[in-house]
């Protein structure tokens, strides 16, 4: 199966409807086959990887939150646990937004930083507006837990993505 594509060239006639300048080519389905499969490929990678980290940075906070509220004696339920973390969440996901996180979700800048700056600065403010507490020892334990686990995993991954790239290439040594 072939389709024609028109190539723009010179303008050559005095009248605008003269089209002798248009080349056409000839391009076959197989010559674009192997390159739409491989951006294919490369998009449900990112997308599939997109998903993991957005999926690891909310574990991460519902970790954070489940710790915290156990730790207190607060008792982990379903409802508890959501009240206590929608604020991190909504901030992380603000975070993802700026920085477009998904483009490259496990770099730490601005990856990790714009969603532990989300998570931590635009949870914290929510905390406030919706009257839960902000004492400083909290926002101490809050600002280290989050940055520890949102960069730290991403070190391990991109740690792993290095090794394994260069297994591929034929080298082994770390």
């Amino acid at each position: 199966m072939c389709f024609a594509a028109p190539k723009a060239g010179p303008i050559r006639g005095r009248h605008r409807g003269d089209w002798s300048a248009v080349r056409w080519t000839v391009v076959t389905l197989r010559d674009t086959t192997d390159d739409v499969a491989t951006a294919r490929r490369a998009r449900v990678a990112v997308s599939r990887l997109s998903v993991s980290a957005g999926l690891l940075d909310a574990l991460a906070i519902l970790v954070f939150v489940t710790i915290g509220r156990s730790s207190h004696e607060e008792g982990i339920t379903i409802a508890g646990v959501a009240s206590t973390a929608w604020p991190f969440l909504i901030g992380a996901i603000v975070g993802w937004l700026v920085a477009r996180v998904w483009q490259r979700p496990i770099s730490l800048a601005p990856g990790a930083l714009a969603v532990w700056l989300g998570s931590f600065a635009v949870g914290m403010a929510l905390r406030v507006v919706s009257g839960q507490g902000t004492a400083v020892s909290f926002m101490i334990v809050a600002c280290s837990f989050l940055a520890a686990t949102l960069f730290g995993w991403r070190v391990v991954a991109a740690r792993i993505v290095s090794l394994q790239q260069r297994r591929a290439r034929g080298r082994t040594t770390p």
